[in-house]
């Protein structure tokens, strides 16, 4: 049985992070406070720290949780590349990384949002921001009247989708809506 993961209470020092992230964060485990996971940014490992307040055999859930990450089906390989021909698989460390970073995009994101509109070009790279915002879209690609080139606005997009344009996990090729 595969155990539902969240990382929560996110707290980030842009300052104090040198070689790696520094952060700290609750990991949920099924819902329920786990562990505390860290990092003090100076090149080391993440450190898992057993939630006092856990009830239950946390030595089991642990072992149950590290061995997830084998399973290829819930955790896919990443892409191989020139350092890791067969990519590498993930592991607690690597998927609060990537948790992390969702949440610092996701902040950047929104205070971003608050001032500009945010739009993706068809067929082109990168997210653009206008302070002007069109009248309001439902995030379909929409070609404005006197505009050449169809545009997303990420702003009228669900958060979630419009996160994954904005960290580039979604190709912009206009092909779908």
């Amino acid at each position: 049985m595969a155990h539902q993961l969240l990382l929560k209470a996110i707290k980030y020092s842009e300052w104090a992070s040198q070689e790696t992230a520094c952060y700290q964060a609750k990991l949920y485990v099924d819902g329920k406070s786990f562990a505390y996971v860290s990092n003090e940014g100076h090149g080391g490992p993440d450190r898992v720290d057993r939630d006092p307040k856990y009830k239950g055999d946390w030595s089991k859930v642990m072992r149950e949780v590290t061995e997830a990450f084998n399973d290829e089906n819930l955790f896919p390989r990443e892409a191989p590349c020139e350092l890791f021909p067969e990519g590498w698989g993930e592991n607690l460390e690597t998927w609060c990384g990537k948790r992390l970073d969702e949440h610092l995009a996701r902040k950047d994101m929104k205070r971003a949002m608050k001032k500009k509109c945010l739009f993706l070009f068809e067929n082109e790279e990168g997210v653009y921001q206008s302070d002007w915002h069109p009248p309001v879209t439902n995030g379909d690609w929409t070609k404005l009247p006197n505009q050449k080139v169809r545009r997303k606005i990420l702003n009228d997009m669900p958060e979630d989708i419009a996160l994954m344009y904005y960290m580039g996990k979604i190709p912009v090729n206009g092909a779908t809506s």
